[in-house]
């Protein structure tokens, strides 16, 4: 295998982190920061280990993630998610005590403000989510590296009796979205009334004996009196959603060929072009964020710029498009209270008027004029000395 072919062991991966909210959380609310957030641990839930390496590796992927409210609509696609849904972004990522650590940057917006609400609050109905690409070990139960962080996401989990701050006991298991385990329980919750429906037998008892790639093995009995019949009805997935055949036929479990447990493997370069395109829209969605922040510290700074030369009262007049272009490149509050009140002194001093001189007479004798300019300053020369106007 090249380093370019991506290794088939690499999947996506769900982890919930319900006691996120630890006495170590510490919440700013003047900045908008919630410190110390517990992102992902050694120890999935899902049965699995991560390696201390491939958590304290994965650190720099976390750096300016995205936060969202709840996972995305769909499964499969996890990187088309709503701005409306944007929390904030991932600061200051670490390694720290078995755990991945971070601070969240929230956004003044309605989920920034949702998720600042419940990290203040006690409920124990509220944990932390992340989705990952990442690749396991041949053996399954260690994850070996992180490829990259798709999202991180505040989610809801079934209740709990305790809270985020003494939670030590699990909520009940739960399919995980996307999971063999999820499409199967879909499958079992839907079976039934379908191959009733099939057969035309409204009382039927129907259970899913084996599951094949292209094929459901079913028990049947239409009624009490009969033994249980093996049938067979396809099925397919489609974009996350289970599609069953339209007919039940008779099925001889001798007849089974090794063909039925084979399934076509995961195309290599599949994975590879999902994981560079989830890579590409992730960089751009930061972009936006980014893009977003700045957009927003310039709206907030004209507000307060409008805000003091409110309380300044200063005419109209005073308030130049220069003026306005001083005032914006100031560094801080202090530095454009200084601009407006250097500016309402100089408004406030006495008007002085400007000199002017009267236009030369080109007509008047060079000659007289000499004379004249002569005895005027000998006239003023005597005045001075002899104190008379």
């Amino acid at each position: 295998m090249t380093s370019n072919t991506p290794n088939c062991n690499m999947q996506q991966l769900c982890e919930h982190v319900h006691d996120w909210r630890t006495s170590e959380v510490e919440i700013d609310q003047a900045r908008r920061l919630v410190r110390n957030i517990a992102l992902t641990g050694r120890d999935s839930k899902n049965g699995y280990r991560y390696s201390e390496q491939a958590l304290e590796q994965a650190v720099p992927l976390y750096e300016n993630k995205p936060v969202f409210l709840d996972h995305a609509v769909s499964v499969s696609r996890p990187h088309e998610r709503s701005a409306r849904d944007l929390v904030g972004s991932i600061v200051n990522p670490r390694y720290e005590g078995g755990r991945v650590r971070s601070d969240v940057q929230l956004l003044d917006t309605e989920a920034g403000r949702t998720f600042l609400a419940l990290s203040e609050s006690k409920s124990p109905a509220v944990g932390m989510s992340h989705v990952v690409l990442a690749e396991r070990g041949d053996d399954r139960a260690i994850v070996e590296k992180i490829h990259d962080v798709v999202s991180v996401d505040a989610v809801v989990f079934p209740a709990t009796t305790s809270t985020f701050s003494e939670s030590t006991q699990h909520p009940p298991i739960t399919p995980l979205d996307g999971s063999l385990e999820a499409m199967m329980a879909d499958i079992d919750l839907r079976l039934t009334d379908q191959v009733r429906q099939l057969i035309d037998a409204p009382e039927a008892t129907v259970a899913r004996r084996a599951l094949f790639s292209e094929c459901l093995v079913i028990d049947v009995r239409t009624s009490s009196s009969e033994e249980m019949q093996q049938r067979t009805i396809g099925w397919s997935i489609s974009d996350g959603q289970i599609e069953f055949g339209s007919e039940v036929t008779p099925f001889d479990i001798e007849q089974l060929h090794e063909t039925h447990w084979s399934s076509p493997l995961p195309n290599a370069q599949e994975l590879h072009t999902e994981l560079q395109q989830s890579t590409d829209e992730n960089r751009q969605l930061r972009e936006q964020l980014e893009q977003f922040q700045i957009d927003r510290r310039e709206t907030e700074q004209q507000r307060e710029i409008e805000r003091l030369l409110t309380e300044s009262n200063l005419p109209a007049a005073a308030v130049t498009e220069v003026f306005r272009s001083q005032l914006a490149a100031a560094l801080d509050a202090d530095s454009r209270r200084t601009l407006i009140e250097e500016r309402k002194q100089l408004l406030s001093r006495p008007f002085q008027q400007r000199p002017y001189s009267r236009e030369r007479d080109d007509n008047i004798d060079s000659e007289l004029s000499d004379a004249a300019i002569i005895a005027t300053l000998q006239h003023q020369r005597r005045s001075v000395l002899t104190g008379i106007a």
